[in-house]
């Protein structure tokens, strides 16, 4: 611990640490534009640094926070930099498709031909999953730019098979129980999936868990559903989520595999611990899905309203609030199966009553 260190040194440390350890698959596609702008961040976070003790022991107190925020800068840089190259068109609403000029034969052709040029470029079968439905959905979400959809499509392709199935099979046995899952079907049959914070469990990859989820509900939704999600933050305990790398890919995956698929993504009652998670995330999603998400909190009835419109009927609604106020009685996760049992019952309700 008395060992000396140039300030300099230190944070050349820390900068070669942000990039080797953390944002190494984010930095790669950057441009010497965009990591001039990253340095320029990182070294602005450093600056304090300036100021500390000349020991190897003042690392442990200061290392965190600088760490975190230097993050968040390349974070920010890597969306700053992917926007450039997103599509250009001004799709803010209404799907473009839809408003197309082609006939449904053209249309069928079109989605049959992107169907095929995905397929043919993974020749080990990972792209068969693709149907005219996924087509469809990213020529919504790239205002039906076939060039940019089709691009989007085989990253999707690439992230399912790289990321989420190594995920859905290592976390196949906490998937039979994981508290992030669909709690009912709501308006116009969307799954509404949802995570209590409280009842998070040691050994539970959030991050993973979440795409996991998200992917089960829209395979049996389907190829253009969409779905609404509700991350309750009561509760909330950081030191089960130290390790931000699963968010910040699920994040990357929101404009490619997960492109179209919110309605609404509410966070009900955000702790300050939570914020920089947020802030770290939100940079990376596209526009559209920024667009979607509202933080609300259990105090203010009119924020509320923007979870309950997503309530098919007055029984979810009850149940939702019932559920809401169980979890924010709870200081850890001992009442978790019965929660479960709560929305497990309900969902079975909904769905014998559609069959």
């Amino acid at each position: 611990s008395r060992q000396k260190v140039s300030r300099s040194g230190l944070a050349l440390w820390t900068l070669k640490f942000v990039r080797r350890r953390s944002m190494t698959m984010m930095l790669g596609a950057a441009s010497s534009r965009c990591r001039a702008v990253i340095g320029h961040g990182v070294v602005r976070c450093l600056r304090p640094m300036a100021t500390m003790p000349r020991s190897v022991a003042c690392l442990r107190s200061s290392i965190a926070p600088t760490f975190l925020r230097a993050a968040a800068v390349v974070a920010s840089a890597i969306w700053a930099h992917d926007a450039g190259r997103r599509h250009r068109s001004a799709c803010v609403t209404a799907c473009a498709v839809e408003e197309s000029p082609l006939s449904v034969e053209d249309r069928s052709d079109v989605e049959a031909k992107l169907v095929d040029a995905v397929v043919s470029s993974f020749p080990d079968g990972s792209a068969g999953w693709v149907t005219a439905g996924h087509v469809k959905r990213m020529l919504c979400a790239t205002c039906g730019d076939e060039g940019v959809a089709s691009a989007k499509l085989k990253q999707a392709v690439a992230w399912k098979r790289d990321v989420l199935d190594k995920w859905l099979a290592e976390q196949a046995e906490i998937l039979r129980a994981t508290e992030t899952r669909v709690i009912a079907i709501g308006q116009e049959g969307r799954p509404l999936i949802y995570s209590g914070c409280v009842n998070q469990r040691r050994g539970e990859v959030a991050g993973k868990l979440l795409a996991c989820v998200w992917d089960q509900a829209l395979q049996e939704a389907g190829p253009t559903a969409q779905m609404d999600y509700v991350l309750d933050g009561h509760g909330y305990q950081p030191l089960l989520n130290l390790d931000i790398m699963p968010y910040l890919r699920v994040a990357r995956s929101l404009d490619s595999y997960f492109a179209e698929r919110f309605h609404r993504i509410i966070i009900l009652d955000m702790p300050s611990v939570l914020v920089w998670v947020v802030r770290a995330i939100m940079p990376l999603l596209p526009t559209k899905t920024r667009d979607k998400l509202f933080v609300v909190q259990r105090s203010d009835p009119e924020q509320m309203l923007k979870l309950y419109e997503l309530c098919g009927d007055e029984d979810m609604q009850k149940m939702l609030s019932e559920l809401l106020r169980m979890n924010k009685a709870a200081t850890s996760s001992s009442e978790r199966e019965v929660t479960h049992a709560l929305t497990n019952s309900f969902l079975a309700s909904q769905r014998a009553r559609r069959t």
